[in-house]
């Protein structure tokens, strides 16, 4: 496949995802419109498990699972809309964006009523042979994954509305609208809780919120596209790229969740219900952290995908592993070293005993795998997604059975421990490639991304030192303070540049004059 034309794209602006850039100011967005809501799934979880069981609350997480794989059956459309939109959009091709929005809405409900009755038709295999679910829970659970097959078209419709709106970088808009959808998704099923905890109402109150959400979506996509029912409603001369390029997604969308999920289906299958709520508990709550790396990618994508010169796309690509990569370390090592305190604070002590070292080696596997997501988006950003499939394709069958063995052997560790080896395999792969592709030149700009990565690395090993050395919370307190104050001056005497430096002083020094301006600002609109 032939590189895109990047002539007509603007030169290197040295504030590349420094703080304060368009590109941060759009990753704040899609970071606030993800993470509120998963502060609230924090709070949420405990209740649930508490009031419905840990043997019922395991098929809750798989019946999430489910929902969110046979999302899958728009074939790769929606972030094909993001990208081939993203162009029309940058070159003002109106009509073509009107040709795409309705081609990508139209193709994606269509194949979410195929996902769905696909869904039915392997519901009950996968309740009453598939997984180790009670027989008193069988019914229930049938009933509640029939439920589920309904929803599938309604995810596929929101996928591709909010495609729309990641094309067009109004993220603002989508964050508006994602914190309260994403805030009803965990609300719902604990309203149904004072009625009952039977898995039909929870799942029916969870699609009521999906259907709300997927609504304001697409209203949303109408609003923000020029006059969107002038026509034309079908793209024809595109339908053979976006199904190319989608086609190629869909090998990724099935074989990537497939691996990433998977794992709960083994544990399920080869232990009980109740194994599965101990492992997707802290999996769960760990890679909530994919929030930083995603809200950064969703902002990114567009700009790779719309094209870009090669000094602009080298200096994001670099500035985004390296803010990310000191980002992400804190928060990881913090959880490294403090896990059964976390564990034992949130939930209790039974689950701070059979789930502390888990967690300890799912944060290690979702550092990263955080950080390989940004290859990962350069390369199908670019137009390659050939490329991503084909990396998982070859990585399936030996994940697979390496899951197999861990969770026979070692059980829920043995899981962990197999999903962090295969996410590190994936993330050497990518990185790899776009190194030997070209896409990025000879120059590393200087960003100081190896070192970055170097301090990384030694902040994860000494957390898991400490978190061996003594079960005493406040000796652990006491190291863990030391070691990042080291950390935070070596970061910033040796890691950021003297103008990174400057613009992160600069900000700090005008905060507080921007949060009068804000206030009074809305002081004045307040007034008669």
């Amino acid at each position: 496949m032939s590189r895109p034309d990047n002539s007509h794209v603007s030169p290197l602006t040295p504030g590349d995802l420094d703080p304060g850039s368009n590109v941060a100011r759009g990753t704040l967005w899609n970071l606030l419109g993800t993470g509120l809501p998963i502060l609230l799934a924090l709070v949420t979880f405990p209740v649930l498990i508490g009031a419905i069981g840990t043997a019922r609350f395991g098929v809750l997480t798989l019946a999430w699972v489910v929902l969110g794989y046979f999302g899958l059956f728009d074939l790769g459309l929606g972030r094909a809309t993001t990208k081939f939109l993203a162009e029309a959009f940058g070159q003002n091709r109106v009509e073509e964006a009107r040709a795409l929005l309705w081609t990508s809405l139209g193709l994606n409900c269509l194949l979410g009523v195929v996902g769905g009755i696909t869904l039915a038709a392997l519901s009950p295999l996968l309740v009453k042979q598939t997984l180790n679910i009670d027989t008193v829970l069988q019914p229930e659970a049938l009933r509640a994954f029939y439920l589920l097959a309904l929803s599938v078209p309604i995810v596929t419709l929101a996928t591709a509305a909010r495609g729309v709106l990641e094309a067009k970088q109004s993220f603002g808009l989508l964050n508006a609208l994602q914190v309260p959808a994403s805030t009803l998704t965990f609300l719902m099923p604990l309203a149904v809780l004072p009625f009952s905890n039977n898995l039909v109402w929870l799942i029916g109150a969870l699609i009521v919120s999906r259907l709300i959400g997927a609504a304001a979506f697409l209203v949303a996509s109408l609003w923000i596209v020029q006059s969107p029912f002038a026509g034309p409603f079908l793209a024809r001369k595109k339908l053979g790229r976006l199904f190319s390029y989608g086609g190629w997604l869909t090998v990724t969308n099935v074989v990537g969740p497939l691996m990433v999920y998977a794992d709960r289906f083994v544990i399920g299958s080869l232990s009980s219900m109740s194994a599965v709520a101990y492992y997707a508990t802290p999996y769960e709550a760990i890679t909530r952290l994919w929030i930083l790396p995603q809200s950064l990618t969703r902002t990114i994508f567009p700009i790779f995908a719309a094209g870009t010169d090669r000094r602009r796309r080298a200096s994001i690509y670099n500035n985004a592993l390296k803010y990310l990569a000191l980002l992400l370390a804190p928060i990881v090592v913090t959880v490294v070293v403090f896990a059964p305190d976390l564990l034992r604070l949130w939930i209790g002590e039974e689950f701070a005993q059979r789930s502390s070292l888990v967690l300890q080696i799912l944060a290690v596997g979702v550092l990263i795998n955080s950080l390989a997501l940004i290859p990962y988006t350069l390369i199908q950003g670019l137009g390659r997604p050939d490329i991503t499939a084909k990396f998982h394709l070859l990585e399936a069958p030996f994940y697979l059975l390496m899951l197999w063995y861990g969770v026979r052997h070692f059980g829920i560790v043995g899981a962990a421990t197999t999903w962090t080896i295969r996410v590190s395999a994936d993330g050497m792969l990518l990185t790899f490639y776009v190194r030997l592709s070209g896409w990025l030149g000879t120059s590393n700009e200087n960003v100081r991304l190896p070192q970055s990565l170097a301090l990384v690395a030694g902040l994860v090993c000494c957390g898991w030192l400490l978190s061996t050395l003594s079960d005493g919370a406040g000796i652990k307190l006491i190291a863990w303070t030391l070691l990042f104050i080291g950390a935070s001056y070596g970061t910033w005497r040796g890691l950021l540049l003297q103008h990174e430096r400057q613009r992160f002083q600069r900000i700090i020094a005008e905060s507080p004059a921007r949060l009068v301006r804000i206030f009074s600002k809305n002081s004045q609109q307040g007034r008669p």
